[in-house]
């Protein structure tokens, strides 16, 4: 069985305010190469479908999870913001411009726009 433990004051149902720790600075390497213009749309749903496949990956854990009961419910909680910030259109729809815009990978895109 795992513990996790959240510190911090409600402030209403599913909501805490806490005390945010850094755990590390991780840095992404990623290639950056230009994309021919023929290409661009092609990028574009390279980026659309992986962030497909994270979404999909997020409701099966969280499936999964609730399921076999042996996980605490914050870690739900915890999917779920990873959820919203996958849907949030500041990362899913910006990297899509910035792609288009300077024909650049999505894995570029998506890095130059996470670190706005």
């Amino acid at each position: 069985m795992v513990t996790f433990a959240l510190h911090g004051v409600g402030v209403s149902g599913g909501i805490a305010i806490g005390r945010a720790q850094l755990v590390s600075h991780a840095t992404l390497e990623v290639a950056h190469y230009v994309v021919p213009a023929s290409r661009v749309d092609h990028e574009i749903a390279r980026l659309e479908l992986a962030i497909d496949e994270v979404q999909k990956e997020l409701t099966e854990l969280h499936g999964t999870m609730t399921r076999s009961g042996d996980l605490p419910g914050e870690f739900g909680a915890f999917l779920d913001v990873h959820w919203m910030i996958l849907n949030d259109p500041t990362l899913s729809e910006a990297p899509k411009r910035i792609i288009a815009e300077q024909r650049c990978n999505a894995e570029w895109a998506l890095t130059q726009q996470m670190n706005v």
